[in-house]
């Protein structure tokens, strides 16, 4: 039986395209595929967002079908049960403003694992939002196993915040 993806490290790379993929904690290493989108599409093809505090943040195109579906179930489920009496096109536009408040939640969990990273001195080469969260790519390991703590509790530490 062959087994899905190659060896990086120690660890067996969950992606059947043959790019290694290392885990640190709750992060990701990943290669680059090209200089101008450093981070690297989980499910499919990635698009760049944005330039935040000098990391490049995309999405995966997975993230699109997380979003309409929020967006859905926030406007036809959540708000009209909850505040009932508004118009539907009211309750598309709160479920779109509820989906945009999810994604800036994440990008802040993601850059406070990312600004965390690069003050311990480890390269960050990008962001990336997908159909599960977001993931920082990584583009090497903490020093210390205190430092791979504080990358690893900065993010839920921002979520709490």
């Amino acid at each position: 039986m062959k087994a899905a993806g190659r060896v990086a490290g120690n660890v067996l790379s969950p992606l059947d395209s043959g790019r290694p993929v290392v885990y640190v904690g709750f992060m990701a290493r990943l290669p680059s595929r090209n200089a101008r989108s450093p981070g690297v599409a989980v499910f499919g093809r990635r698009y760049h967002l944005a330039t935040v505090f000098g990391f490049d943040i995309g999405i995966d195109a997975s993230w699109l079908l997380i979003v309409v579906l929020i967006t859905w179930s926030l406007a036809v489920g959540w708000f009209p049960a909850q505040a009932p009496g508004f118009s539907t096109l009211t309750y598309w536009i709160m479920g779109v403003l509820g989906a945009l408040g999810l994604f800036a939640a994440v990008v802040g969990h993601e850059l406070s694992h990312a600004l965390v990273a690069r003050r311990e001195g480890v390269e960050m080469r990008g962001i990336t939002l997908f159909i599960f969260g977001g993931v920082a790519h990584m583009g090497g390991e903490p020093e210390s196993p205190g430092a791979e703590v504080r990358v690893a509790l900065a993010g839920p530490l921002a979520s709490v915040v």
